[in-house]
């Protein structure tokens, strides 16, 4: 669970890259956008990011750490389906914000949940292959993102 929310967490690191391109042509995506609005596109990730670790530190003490990991996948999930409605780009910051919370909450809790739950001789490989994740997660952007049409 914890790599898949780094995986994903990549994702969501690389997406402008391949996907701004698209949103800047007309016809090219669901919602057009230029100028100021790509730069506040590509920020609100770590405007959410900014305020999610402390109230994520929060609830890893009531609920638990891999609860907390676990609830970023519906919020994932949330986050790309409002990659999808037409219109404006409101919904894109407001999905990117979002997709910042569930960065905060990876990136805070998943180096507990792993030092946790591996044993000391293999927590630092354990670390090693969550990194890795996150950085897999943005080459799958980097690869697939340009060859696909944004819809």
């Amino acid at each position: 669970s914890a790599c898949i929310c780094m995986f994903v967490t990549g994702c969501w690191l690389a997406w402008p890259s391949p996907a701004l391109r698209k949103l800047e042509v007309k016809g090219g995506a669901n919602v057009f956008i230029e100028g100021d609005e790509i730069s506040w596109v590509v920020a609100s990730l770590d405007v959410g990011n900014m305020i999610s670790p402390i109230p994520a530190s929060y609830l890893v003490d009531r609920i638990g750490r891999k609860p907390v990991l676990l609830a970023t996948g519906p919020l994932y999930l949330v986050c790309w389906m409002l990659t999808f409605v037409p219109g404006t780009p409101y919904f894109l910051f407001l999905s990117r914000f979002l997709a910042g919370i569930g960065k905060g909450i990876a990136f805070s809790i998943c180096p507990m949940y792993l030092g946790e739950i591996a044993s000391v001789e293999v927590r630092g490989a354990i670390s090693t292959i969550s990194t890795g994740a996150l950085w897999g997660g943005s080459l799958l952007m980097f690869i697939v993102g340009p060859l696909v049409s944004y819809k």
